[in-house]
């Protein structure tokens, strides 16, 4: 059985809608016939090097990790993900649709985008929210209590609507400490909220998303069907390159712990700094970052796309960062090493196009 992709592309769709066709032309487009469109690509973890990984990083570079006299300690490889614990691998899809900002001149916002469809679409959840884990599993909730105890495999989850990717498999070892398989699903916790500057290429946006994991191996979508979990025997359809398929979700039974994160994504430099003591998140008990103990300050440097209005492709370099919290499981932080920051970096492709008929 092939193994999941751990890091794989990640989809930008970003659609210009407005209000009339002509817009207010303070950004020298015609907003309601306009579409922007992108592709970013991560490195193979197998190429990545730096801080975690087993080689030093390579050139291209995207950033550094310095200490307290803000000497470099360890370059960071552009197109690779590097954490404070063990992540299972970061696979990322991002959808974002943009509207523009009335009287703001070239600036969009950005906001979430049903496009292309549940994984890499950047809704929030659906107002329901049932249990996952213990004796009240799929029952409709309101909040963890109704799930059970605050110690317990149990919580009350919103239905998520878009989704990071295809649930993961981590196996048994891979992770230390951890002798169980799990299986990861990443759940798109709010609309995506950002903006757009389409005079310098300027992007910033935030993604808010639940990592969470179940016991046990990921059904698999086989011949169009899920062979086991909530859906098991029910119709599905398989992500291209990938055996499972978020229309086969795990048991709900079998949820062990969810662990919620915000990303800062930006094509501007991002900086994470420690506190006196070298903890970089709330709650961190080990100082420094990445394996490395005397770490202070983790800096990346993205890359704008310039003036799209020429309908030209331009390159960029996105940026991004977070603090990994807490989980409401005891054993879940140690064996992670909770809390812990976060740091990717990604190259791209921004065009200005005239969608097709239809789009």
């Amino acid at each position: 059985m092939p193994k999941p992709r751990l890091l794989r592309s990640i989809a930008l769709l970003l659609a210009a809608a407005a209000a009339t066709s002509c817009g207010n032309g303070s950004s020298g487009l015609d907003i309601g016939t306009e579409t922007l469109v992108g592709s970013i690509v991560l490195t193979d973890p197998g190429d990545c090097g730096g801080p975690g990984h087993p080689v030093p990083a390579k050139p291209p570079f995207s950033g550094a990790v310095l200490d307290a006299s803000a000497a470099t300690l360890a370059d960071l490889q552009l197109g690779c993900s590097y954490s404070g614990g063990p992540t299972g691998g970061v696979t990322i899809a991002t959808s974002l649709r943009a509207e523009q900002v009335p009287h703001q001149g070239t600036v969009f916002r950005l906001v979430g985008s049903a496009a292309p469809g549940p994984v890499g679409c950047t809704l929030g959840p659906s107002a329901t929210r049932h249990c996952l884990g213990g004796e009240r599993a799929g029952r409709e909730c309101r909040s963890n209590d109704e799930c059970g105890p605050p110690e317990s495999r149990t919580a009350c989850e919103p239905d998520a609507r878009c989704y990071v990717a295809p649930p993961t498999q981590i196996a048994a070892g891979v992770v230390p400490g951890a002798d169980v398989t799990t299986c990861i699903v990443r759940a798109i916790d709010a609309d995506l909220a950002g903006s757009l500057d389409v005079a310098t290429g300027a992007l910033e946006w935030t993604q808010a998303a639940t990592t969470r994991i179940y016991l046990g191996e990921c059904p698999k979508c086989v011949a169009g069907v899920c062979d086991g979990g909530d859906n098991a025997r029910g119709a599905c359809e398989a992500s291209d390159g990938w055996e499972t398929s978020v229309d086969c979700p795990p048991r709900s039974e079998n949820f062990f712990v969810s662990v919620p994160v915000e990303v800062r994504n930006s094509t501007g430099e991002i900086t994470l700094t420690a506190d006196a003591d070298g903890r970089f998140c709330a709650g961190q008990t080990v100082p420094g970052a990445f394996g490395l103990p005397t770490a202070r300050t983790i800096v990346q440097q993205g890359m704008p796309a310039g003036d799209l209005r020429d309908l030209a492709p331009h390159e960029i370099r996105t940026v991004a960062a977070a603090c990994v919290p807490l989980s409401r499981s005891a054993v879940a932080n140690s064996i992670g090493g909770l809390p812990y920051p976060l740091t990717f970096s990604a190259s791209a492709t921004l065009q200005l196009r005239t969608p097709a008929p239809g789009e």
